[in-house]
């Protein structure tokens, strides 16, 4: 999926709060600022934008992990530039987006300081946002690239513990990448990953060896997740356990709600948290409010910190059955109770979750035999096992039974 090379990256999603896209025309210029571009060069990249609409190809997201908790985030965005007049309009783009300190870029780093010192709030975790940094570029290799980038450290970002250092309670609530996405998560100077739930893409070498981890989208991670624990390199391995086997150590203090919309990348975030904040800005994800630890390993320990401030627990409400189910229940549930047979469609309706999370959902049920999928127009039909479509059955079927 690809989007305007005029959406340039806006803010950082903390603590639950979604923090929208802004469409800017690279010839705006901030208020008073004088353009040190040419204007032949200001009507090109103009007519770029409204003509060809250039698009990025391609989004990373790198967080670079230090051993005092703190994260360099960088989002980092291409496009293959096709002819000459594409490379032009962008290296215009560039010098422009370097050299001024536009509009734009003021409110990356005001929203990211907003957002910072609200995960502070519900971490008790001190944090900062600092060392803020943007740059635009051609790199030329195989093919030639349009790359947007801008960055900032979060101090604080992750929790320390005894030598260790453990991501997981800025992801509390879910963490959506898109096909065209990636997540990369480096372990800095000194340190070593010794535990990474999901698994990340390559399996070699062993984790402890590895300077990075990371996971391609599409993919919806689940609350908590993705959970990384670095060790120091000295002490890395030395338990002879295998990698990223082995419970998670409860972290102190609140759980913090984080998603991203980093430019490309709209994320999944618990928005309803932070009703006051940008509060007219759309999502364009529905948020992911339940969470199983079906990508692998237990799921850090819940200390009961991410509700509002105050808002105490209710120890006499009693738990329902849905509750207790697992999602793949709670879909075959829904099958059992349909006739064994709904659209996908119906299913989003029914349990109000997001469309990405029934789609991957559905997809490891029909790959362990649970269900079967049939594509009818433009429906997806979802069936128990013996409840589908004529269509759908083998000729030899009733033959067999």
């Amino acid at each position: 999926m690809k989007r305007s090379l005029a959406v340039i990256l806006v803010a950082v999603v903390a603590s639950g709060l979604l923090v929208s896209v802004v469409l800017v025309s690279m010839t705006d210029q901030p208020s008073g600022a004088p353009s040190p571009i040419n204007e032949t060069a200001t009507t090109a990249v103009n007519s770029t934008v409204a003509t060809s609409a250039q698009e990025f190809d391609r989004t990373t997201f790198d967080i670079s992990v230090a051993e005092d908790g703190s994260a360099r985030w960088t989002f980092e965005y291409e496009r293959t530039l096709e002819s000459t007049e594409e490379v032009d309009n962008f290296e215009a783009y560039a010098s422009r987006f370097e050299s001024e300190e536009t509009d734009l870029y003021t409110k990356f780093t005001e929203q990211a300081t907003a957002l910072v010192t609200d995960g502070q709030r519900y971490t008790d975790r001190e944090m900062a946002a600092t060392d803020f940094n943007r740059t635009a570029r051609v790199e030329r290799s195989v093919n030639t690239n349009g790359v947007v980038e801008m960055s900032f450290t979060w101090e604080g970002f992750a929790a320390t513990e005894s030598g260790r250092v453990v991501v997981s309670d800025v992801f509390e609530g879910g963490f959506y990448i898109m096909a065209d996405q990636k997540l990369r998560i480096r372990a800095g100077d000194g340190l070593a990953f010794d535990q990474v739930y999901p698994d990340p893409e390559a399996r070699f070498p062993e984790l402890h060896e590895r300077d990075q981890v990371v996971w391609r989208g599409e993919r919806e991670f689940i609350s908590g997740r993705p959970y990384v624990v670095l060790v120091p390199e000295e002490s890395a391995g030395a338990t002879g356990e295998q990698d990223s086997i082995s419970t998670p150590v409860a972290i102190g203090g609140a759980i913090v709600g984080l998603g991203l919309v980093a430019g490309l990348a709209l994320a999944v975030a618990r928005r309803h948290r932070y009703p006051d904040i940008f509060a007219s800005l759309p999502s364009p994800f529905e948020t992911q409010e339940t969470a199983t630890g079906d990508e692998g390993g237990p799921p850090p320990a819940d200390t009961g910190a991410a509700r509002e401030p105050g808002q105490g627990t209710d120890s006499t409400s009693p738990i329902s059955d849905a509750e207790l189910m697992t999602d793949e229940d709670r879909v075959v549930s829904l099958l059992t109770e349909n006739g064994g047979r709904m659209k996908q469609v119906q299913i989003v309706e029914e349990t109000d979750w997001s469309k990405s999370k029934v789609s991957m959902l559905l997809s490891e049920m029909e790959s362990e035999g649970t269900i079967s999928k049939l594509r009818v127009g433009r429906e997806n039909i979802i069936s128990l096992d013996g409840f589908e479509p004529e269509a759908a059955r083998s000729p030899h079927e009733n033959d067999s039974r």
